[in-house]
């Protein structure tokens, strides 16, 4: 059973524990207005990107979040500017850095866009080689099958909208699927 939850008191200390593995919450047929609360309370404690990456402790409290938290906060964001990629960038290195398990490189795929990709090949190199991994995991799952980014047009359209360094970042990968040697080829070229 779940706890009353006072929604003016809920911190963001609170969303850590409420959305971190195992969710055991998540079974719940209150878990929904859970996760509106947290909504709110990720909202009120973040929406401010340039606020969290300028405070230590906020930055901080960012860094502890679990990846449904992230996804939550993501998905409240309409426009994502430079500054909430600069975080989800830093959220993802943080986690590197610590050596840590919680680091499933498909979940945190799944939390970038298309054009994330663009924004974040513009880091600097050494912050870029950090969040590479996550990037390339990105496109592999976007854009794996080479031959069927070609014949699907919303897809190839997709594509399109790659900046030329992520295509060369793309174009890198060795687990690309080609159903002949010109696939990669003809996406470099358009």
């Amino acid at each position: 059973m779940v706890p009353k939850l006072d929604q003016a008191r809920l911190q963001l200390t609170d969303v850590i524990q409420l959305m971190s593995p195992p969710p055991l919450i998540i079974s719940t047929p209150s878990f929904p207005k859970v996760k509106d609360f947290c909504k709110d309370t990720l909202l009120h404690a973040s929406s401010d990107a340039s606020k969290v990456l300028g405070d230590t402790q906020l930055l901080q409290q960012f860094f502890s979040l679990p990846i449904p938290a992230v996804e939550l906060h993501l998905a409240c964001i309409q426009v994502r500017k430079a500054e909430v990629l600069h975080l989800l960038a830093l959220w993802v290195t943080n986690l590197q850095d610590q050596g840590s398990n919680k680091l499933k490189l498909e979940e945190v795929a799944k939390l970038f866009r298309c054009e994330d990709m663009n924004v974040l090949c513009m880091l600097p190199s050494d912050a870029f080689a950090k969040i590479k991994p996550v990037c390339s995991t990105y496109l592999l799952s976007s854009f794996g099958d080479a031959h069927a980014v070609i014949i699907d047009a919303e897809l190839l359209a997709t594509f399109c909208k790659l900046n030329f360094a992520v295509v060369e970042v793309w174009e890198g990968l060795d687990e690309l699927s080609v159903q002949n040697e010109n696939d990669v080829a003809v996406l470099i070229t358009l």
